[in-house]
Parts: structure tokens; C-alpha cells; sequence
């Protein structure tokens, strides 16, 4: 079954900011194929029609099923689909840049992944400071979910048991061992990303760690806990991560 990867384009303008262009590189597999360079999006998507069974689009440091199905990444939404057909425009996380002063406020989630360096050890009051940090800053029904890395353990401890219960041994797990904190906050949208967001996030956005899966040796991590990342969006809209610690 043949494989296509399509990735959207990106400029600069002059302050640097970046600028997705709404053309796409696409090839097939590990580019071993047929290669085509900036397409418009439609014209994208017919050519991944014509040359593969499956197809994955990367759009605004996001991947997506174009074509075929996976329990792992969303469907492209409809509603991204058309502003990226659309051409030229700014970055979901930089529309801030070009919105007049008396925009109206917006309401905004913010979500933040904290990964302990050792899972079954976690140190939970890095959670609580955390939260209060998020309250401090504004934010309001900030709720913590470990519903993720209560699966992603509860999944290696099953493979653990399988394997006879040794003292070390190789894991995999589909689960993200992560906290997730959520919280909302209402915010005019003319400044960067969301409230509070020049302490938690820089203005680099990068692609958000491979959520494919994880793996490793058990019981052998040191003790403590420490964020990893925080993604803050409008509350109804496409989510995005930045790389900096809170």
C-alpha cells in the first residue's frame, strides 16, 4: 500500500513571522517516489489521490489523515482544510498579529503536558504548583486529567506481568505518559497566543513530540517530575504546542 506524505510550505515576512504559504511538498514513503513541490492544496491532495491508498498532511506544526484511516492521528478537519485552500495566510498562533486593538475578547484554552521522569513515582506537587500558576495568571476551571498515563501504566504493567515480572524489560506503549492540566481564561486576541503566554511559551512554535508511541525499561528512572510542554488555543479551534517549559 502505498504511502503519501504531504507538508505544507512555509515563508517569512519581514519581521520574520512565520507565513504558511498554502502549497505543499508531497512525496511518497521515505521520499523514494514520485516527488512534487509546491502544489496548491487542492492540486496536493489529487496528486496523493493519484499515487497512494493513505496519505498524511502536515499543516501549522500538526499532522493529519488526509487519506485512509489511524487510531492515532485525527482526520483534517473540514474547516482547515478550506483556510488552507485559501492561500497565503498567517499561522493559526500568530492571527493576534493582524487583529485591530478593540477586537473583542475570545475565550481560550490552555493546556499543559507534564511528564515525570520516573512514572510510577511522580512527583504530583509539580502538578499542584502548576495549577496555581495557571490560576495566578488568570485562568479559570483548571482541571488535571491522568487518565493517560494511568492507561500507559496500567498497559505496561499488563506486559510487564506477561513477561513473568523481571526486574528490567523493554516496553512499549500506544498511551503518552503525561498529566494533562486544562484551564480557560477570557483574552482579548491581540496578543501572543493567550494569557500569561510570554512567561509560558516563546514565539518559536515547533512540531509537538511524536505521539506515535513510547518506549523504555521500567522502574530504572530517577524520582522526579518535571513539564515538558505547554499548547494554548482558542477554545474552539486546532491546538498547538510550543516548545519552551512553564
Amino acid at each position: 500500500m502505498a504511502v503519501a506524505w504531504l507538508r505544507e510550505l512555509e515563508d517569512r515576512d519581514d519581521e520574520g513571522n512565520a507565513v504558511c504559504t498554502g502549497r505543499f511538498e508531497c512525496f511518497l514513503g521515505e521520499r523514494g517516489g514520485p516527488v512534487a513541490d509546491g502544489l496548491p492544496f487542492e492540486a496536493a491532495v489529487t496528486w496523493a489521490r493519484e499515487h497512494a491508498d493513505r496519505a498524511y498532511v502536515d499543516i501549522e506544526w500538526e499532522r493529519y489523515m488526509l487519506l485512509g484511516e489511524d487510531r492515532e492521528l485525527p482526520p483534517l478537519p473540514p474547516e482547515l482544510a478550506a483556510r488552507v485552500a485559501g492561500g497565503p495566510r498567517r499561522p493559526q498562533v500568530d492571527e493576534w498579529r493582524d487583529r485591530p486593538e478593540d477586537t473583542p475578547p475570545m475565550r481560550w484554552e490552555v493546556v499543559v503536558h507534564l511528564s515525570p521522569d520516573n512514572p510510577w513515582d511522580a512527583d504530583e506537587a509539580v502538578v499542584e504548583r502548576v495549577m496555581t500558576r495557571l490560576a495566578g495568571a488568570g485562568c479559570a476551571e483548571v482541571t488535571c486529567s491522568r487518565d493517560e498515563l494511568d492507561a500507559a501504566l496500567a498497559d505496561i504493567d499488563a506486559q510487564w506481568k506477561r513477561a513473568g515480572e523481571p526486574e528490567q524489560f523493554s516496553w512499549t506503549t500506544w498511551h503518552r505518559l503525561d498529566f494533562v492540566l486544562t484551564a480557560f481564561a477570557e483574552r482579548a486576541p491581540t496578543g501572543p497566543c493567550s494569557p500569561g503566554c510570554a512567561s509560558w511559551c516563546s514565539r518559536s512554535w515547533r512540531p509537538p513530540r511524536d505521539a506515535s508511541r513510547m518506549s523504555g525499561m521500567p522502574r530504572t528512572s530517577s524520582a522526579a517530575g518535571a513539564p515538558r510542554s505547554t499548547s494554548i488555543r482558542p477554545a474552539t479551534s486546532i491546538s498547538h504546542r510550543c516548545s519552551d517549559r512553564p
